[in-house]
This record gives C-alpha cells, sequence and structure tokens, in this order.
C-alpha cells in the first residue's frame, strides 16, 4: 500500500463535511444581514455605498464572516464548541 492514494468510496461519508458547510454557510448569511441592518440603523450602510457597491459590501461581509465566525465563540464559553 505504498505510495497508493485513499480514494473514498461512499457517498453518504461526504454528508457530515457538506451539512458543517451548509450551517457555516447560512450562520454567515444571516450574521451578513443582521449586519446590514445594523449598518443601515447606524447610518454607515449609505457611507459604505459611496465607496463600494452593494454587491461588493455583501460578499465582503460574507467572506469576513466566514472566515472569521469562531472568533466570537470563547472555547471558555461553550466545552463543546472547543
Amino acid at each position: 500500500m505504498d505510495g497508493e492514494i485513499m480514494k473514498n468510496t461512499y457517498l453518504f461519508s461526504y454528508l457530515p463535511i457538506i451539512s458543517i458547510l451548509l450551517f457555516s454557510l447560512s450562520f454567515a448569511i444571516y450574521g451578513e444581514m443582521q449586519m446590514l441592518k445594523l449598518f443601515g440603523n447606524l447610518g454607515i450602510y449609505q457611507g459604505m455605498l459611496e465607496f463600494f457597491s452593494e454587491a461588493g459590501i455583501k460578499l465582503a461581509l460574507l467572506i469576513v464572516l466566514l472566515l472569521f465566525r469562531r472568533l466570537s465563540v470563547k472555547p471558555h464559553q461553550s466545552k463543546w464548541l472547543a
């Protein structure tokens, strides 16, 4: 078996990672919508639209929330997320 690449032949074994990715994406989209509401209430959103397009703002927020979603959860707050 030296030098052989193991292949995953079972389709259902990918379901856990797919469900984790879908949950992360849905949570990031929800956070993005909440942040846009907050920016609109604070009056920041109109200022951001002067420099960036609406799609660019949404995409940037989505990427930031996808990459840094774990920073808001401290290990001592939840033992099962650590």
